[in-house]
């Protein structure tokens, strides 16, 4: 249940490549939200292996999920857009228990076109040989209501301008 006044938390979601911190950018001036980066909390050992092509530890990851928790619960006031992974239940239902109106949008599509998009960019910080592993441990969302999924193959502009519907119906605003 939904506390009256209670901050929107937009959660940008999808595997590494899918455009979660370009979309999230784009709402978070579009709405005047906080925005937030899921990577930049991230500890220097985590750092580390995504470097070297390794994979994150449980107890790397857990570390990761409860600075995002903690900084959000510390600082509820302001709304804010995240971009964040979200590829388990259990780490989006993490966000859902901090006291925001919280509302998710999937960005989902094809591996190779995901694929594509990486080996097309500079400086981004998983390499494309990770996208396998995500997307085993991506896990679609079944009975959650709160998460819109959108299709990659549309345009920047179709997924923002949707989202910005999306949100607008959402929040009411």
């Amino acid at each position: 249940m939904i506390k009256p006044n209670t901050p929107p938390l937009v959660v940008i979601m999808g595997v590494s490549g899918c455009g979660k911190s370009s979309l999230a950018t784009r709402l978070a001036k579009h709405f005047d939200y906080r925005f937030l980066e899921a990577d930049d909390f991230h500890c220097e050992q985590a750092k580390k292996r995504i470097q070297q092509n390794l994979p994150l530890t449980e107890e790397i990851r857990e570390s990761w999920i409860n600075r995002i928790t903690v900084f959000l619960c510390q600082n509820l006031q302001p709304p804010t857009v995240l971009a964040y992974p979200g590829l388990r239940r259990e780490h989006r239902q993490r966000l859902r228990e901090l006291g925001y109106h919280s509302i998710f949008i999937l960005l989902h599509g094809d591996k190779d076109l995901i694929s594509q998009r990486m080996n097309s960019r500079d400086g981004h910080v998983l390499p494309s040989s990770v996208l396998t592993s995500q997307f085993s441990a991506l896990q679609l969302p079944e009975n959650e209501p709160d998460i819109f999924t959108l299709d990659l193959q549309q345009s920047p502009e179709t997924l923002t301008t949707t989202s910005i519907a999306l949100l607008n119906q959402a929040f009411a605003l």
